[in-house]
């Protein structure tokens, strides 16, 4: 799908959001939203904007308490209208793009090449691009673009639909939104940058009171900035939201961290407790090739000890010519014959 920046306010052509309320834009003019059932259409067709969808099947989702004729005309109905609103937002003569849809008589889909910026989409493709990243592992760069994605998330995905499918949709959307969050805490973590990783922590319970990971790593952070009493006030804030949702105490994982705290016996050094820099001193240069000097000379008087009290060595197992020459003994001992070949002329052995 041919996108704008990331801002979504200088492209041309669509600029949809489906977070929290939509909104509908064309070359930043806000315009009418559609009428419910249109909007739905519109909506589903944006959420699987990959897809191919076969008319009938569209048809019984939407209109699922209509017969089937009826639905399929409603469809067609629904369609036409929102391609005489949308696809003048969306056709260019300059570029050769056909608008919005890309209709055939069996199947619907969203035209790939449409000018369209689209918030679910650029959110999407973000976490589908750094969700195997380690937070600790990502780049300024990285973790500046799971910033933008997370804040496209303005609110749950259709705030206003209760349809089974969006519903859906919504939770997946929410998790996601919560990894990226996880992700740029440890990101923070790991460049000592506490305050900024619990506002991200803090983003997450207002939607997921009770995400234990997310109590964990606020706990780390509070410690790691200096707040033991904030630390600990996270646990008691933890325990209360397992027992209100779930009737249950923090897992054990959880309550020794506390205990740790509690103790001030919590391992900084197993934290990424100090800001990142990157090597770019010489000194530090120096004093890793020195180190790294030191270890290869260890190694090397390691081995000489291993062979000095080595005991004296033994023939080698059979290589695979070996094998190979044992395994062409054995068939001239035991022939094998084909059936097929053991069959005489007139079909008798």
């Amino acid at each position: 799908m041919r996108l704008s920046d990331q801002s979504g306010t200088n492209g041309s052509g669509l600029q949809i959001r489906l977070f929290s309320n939509i909104s509908i834009k064309s070359d930043g003019v806000q315009i009418s939203t559609p009428p419910p059932r249109l909007l739905e259409l519109l909506c589903y067709l944006l959420i699987f904007r990959d897809q191919f969808h076969n008319r009938e099947v569209l048809a019984e989702v939407l209109w699922r308490d209509a017969p089937a004729a009826l639905s399929k005309k409603y469809l067609r109905q629904a369609l036409w209208r929102l391609k005489t609103v949308l696809e003048r937002e969306t056709r260019s003569e300059s570029d050769g793009t056909q608008g919005l849809f890309i209709l055939d008589p069996g199947w619907v889909r969203i035209n790939p090449n449409a000018p369209l910026w689209l918030d679910v989409d650029i959110f999407e493709r973000t976490f589908g691009a750094l969700r195997d990243t380690p937070g600790e592992e990502l780049t300024d760069d990285a973790a500046e673009r799971l910033d933008q994605a997370v804040q496209l998330h303005r609110g749950d995905l259709m705030v206003a639909s209760y349809q089974d499918w969006c519903i859906s949709e919504r939770e997946r959307l929410r998790l996601a939104r919560a990894t990226m969050l996880e992700q740029l805490m440890s990101y923070c973590q790991h460049r000592g940058l506490y305050a900024r990783g619990v506002a991200y922590g803090e983003s997450i319970l207002r939607h997921d009171p009770a995400r234990e990971s997310t109590h964990r790593s606020l706990m780390r952070l509070h410690h790691l900035a200096g707040s033991r009493t904030d630390a600990l006030r996270q646990f008691e804030r933890c325990a209360a939201a397992m027992a209100r949702e779930f009737d249950l105490a923090p897992s054990e994982d959880t309550a020794e961290l506390h205990e740790q705290i509690r103790q001030d016996r919590l391992d900084r050094s197993r934290m990424y407790s100090r800001p990142y820099r990157p090597a770019t001193d010489g000194a530090d240069v120096d004093s890793l090739k020195d180190r790294l000097d030191q270890i290869q000379r260890s190694l090397s008087a390691l081995r000489d000890l291993v062979l000095e009290r080595a005991p004296a060595a033994q023939p080698p197992p059979p290589g695979p010519r070996d094998v190979a020459k044992d395994a062409n003994t054995a068939w001239r001992i035991y022939p094998y014959r084909d059936p097929a070949q053991q069959m005489s002329p007139n079909g008798q052995g």
